[in-house]
Formats: structure tokens, sequence, C-alpha cells
């Protein structure tokens, strides 16, 4: 409201000019031709001109008007655009919550994010299998990789398929929906409070679902979001993972 007022004061100002520029005209012909009306009229036919630049004056007003309020139309848009984001942002929140909360390991008493614990452990189990039939593969990354996505593969197909499926998938939705609706510091505050909801199983699970073969798509944007940025390292299997993803991975981007 307050910004509105110097635009009201302008406004009144040019119409006090205008009024008191036609007063004075009027007055000067009275003075001018006081006694003669033929002079007088040949004079206010000047006035004709007048009108027009009066005429041209209120219709850039006009322009004026319209394209001030095509702007707070524009204004109200992005206001409304930027609500339904936010709207969006946080059932996908709970949406996460709730399928992560309601995960349960099938003959187990694991539930909601303790599943992830039992994931992996086997899945350090897998690897050991893994390392153990094929003793003679040379150590490179690109051979490390593949040996994850074997022993992951291995484990997801027999047991979690089913019961992480969803989880991951909605990770990855909220994380992209992060990085296509949200910038600067809106994308930092709220990537930070998602990342804030996940327990050290979780970033331990995700860590390596993220360099297996499915996880190529969740892997981009944990580089791109920094989404390993308050997770310890030193958690994970082998401190030398950590090299398969971007150091951007680990960083405040």
């Amino acid at each position: 409201m307050e910004m509105g007022k110097p635009r009201y004061k302008i406004l009144g100002i040019v119409i006090i000019l205008i009024f008191g520029l036609w007063l004075f005209y009027g007055i000067l012909t009275m003075i001018l031709f006081k006694d003669c009306w033929a002079q007088r009229g040949q004079f206010g036919d000047m006035f004709g001109g007048i009108n027009a630049l009066f005429a041209g004056l209120a219709f850039a007003c006009l322009i004026y008007t319209i394209y001030q309020q095509q702007n707070h139309f524009r204004e109200q848009i992005n206001t409304l655009s930027y609500q339904l984001v936010l709207d969006i942002y946080f059932k996908l929140m709970d949406r996460y919550d709730d399928i992560r909360d309601n995960l349960k390991y099938p003959h187990r008493d694991a539930v909601g994010a303790e599943i992830f614990n039992e994931f992996y452990s086997e899945f350090d189990g897998s690897m050991r299998d893994v390392r153990r039939n094929n003793p003679n593969l040379n150590k490179s990354k690109d051979i490390e990789l593949q040996i994850i996505n074997k022993a992951f593969e291995k484990i997801y197909k027999e047991k979690f398929y089913k019961v992480t499926m969803r989880y991951f998938s909605t990770v990855e939705l909220v994380l992209s929906f992060i990085n296509s609706n949200f910038k600067a510091r809106s994308m930092t505050y709220y990537r930070e409070l998602f990342i804030s909801q996940f327990e050290e199983s979780e970033f331990k699970m995700l860590f390596y679902y993220g360099l297996s073969e499915r996880g190529k798509g969740i892997k981009n944007l944990f580089n791109k979001l920094g989404f390993f940025k308050y997770f310890d390292k030193s958690k994970i299997l082998n401190s030398e993972h950590a090299e398969l993803y971007d150091t951007s991975a680990f960083q405040d981007n």
C-alpha cells in the first residue's frame, strides 16, 4: 500500500498542473483580448493544438496504466505460482515421510528407516560374495562400479525391490522437483529442509543406490544438489567409493 502513495501524489500534481494551465490560458485570453472578441476567438482556436496535446497525454496515461496493471497482474501470477510450488513441495515431503515410515521388511521386526540397516548389512555381504567369486578383477573405478552394481542388483531383486521401490523413486522425485522449481537461496533452504529428514542408514543405502545402474538419474541429482554434504563418508564400506561421485556431491552447491 505504501508503495502506491507516491504514484497517487504524482497523478494529483499532474491533474492540478493541467487544470492550472487551462485556467492560465483562459485568464490570459481575457486580459490580452479584453475588448476584441474576434481576436479572442482566433486565439481560442489555438486551444485545438493544446487539446491534441492533452489527448496524447491522456492516451499515454492510459497505456501507462495498462502497463502497470499488467505488471501487477504478473506479480500476482508469480506469487500464486510460487505458492503452488510450495504446496506441491510440502505434499511431496509428506509423501516421502509416509512411504518411509510405512516401510516393512517381511519376516523381520525392522520397520521404517530401520530396514535400511538390514539392507546395508545384506549389501555388505553381497559385496564380499562378489569379490570372493571374482578374485582376479583389476582395481579401477569402472571395475568397482561393476562390483557395486552386481552386489546391489543381487539383493535388491531378491529381497528389497518391492519394499523400497517406491521409496527410491519418491526421493528422486522430490530432488528433481527441488532442482527444477527453486533457485538460489530458496533452493538451498528447501534442499536443506529435505535432506535434514534423512537418517544415517538412509544416506548409506542411497549412496550405493546412486552408484548402481538403477540409480543413474538420482546420482546426477546427488552431484548437483550436494546431497551428501552432511554425510560422514567414513560410514560407507570403503572411503574410496566417495571418489565414484563428483566432489560436488559432498559440497554446498
